[in-house]
């Protein structure tokens, strides 16, 4: 086994390594520390088939926002309007769920949507979801 001889110019560059990794991670971690409010809102659509005809539509949201939001929400069923929500109020980690039930009548299949708004950008969607229900 043969042995290592370091020179004066290698531990200067070994040092001078270091040093940039140290840096590299003192940056990173005041980076991540000074963000400015990163947060996000969660929107799901859980449906349930209650009988041939029926489903009833589980609509969940969970805020990981740094401040109490406010929120529109609209479900659409095949395009239309079916319910709106024109204000829901979400603390931090703040959770709020219902159920919207929905009949076929004579369609085969139901496109269910979920848009939700921010009420201070009521013209851009925040997050959407989409289910398309069939009878089975």
């Amino acid at each position: 086994m043969g042995k290592f001889k370091f020179t004066v110019r290698d531990y200067i560059l070994l040092a001078l390594a270091v040093l940039v990794i140290a840096f590299s991670f003192e940056y990173s971690f005041n980076s991540i520390l000074h963000q400015p409010g990163l947060g996000y809102t969660q929107l799901w659509m859980l449906p349930s088939q209650t009988d041939r005809n029926s489903w009833t539509i589980n609509l969940g949201m969970q805020s990981e926002e740094a401040a109490t939001r406010q929120y529109k929400l609209i479900v659409m069923v095949n395009g239309k309007p079916l319910k709106t929500w024109s204000s829901i109020s979400l603390t931090p980690k703040g959770l709020w769920k219902q159920q919207v039930p929905l009949t076929a009548g004579n369609a085969d299949k139901i496109d269910a949507s979920a848009q939700l708004y921010l009420v201070d950008a009521p013209q851009v969607v925040y997050r959407e979801v989409h289910v398309t229900l069939q009878r089975k």
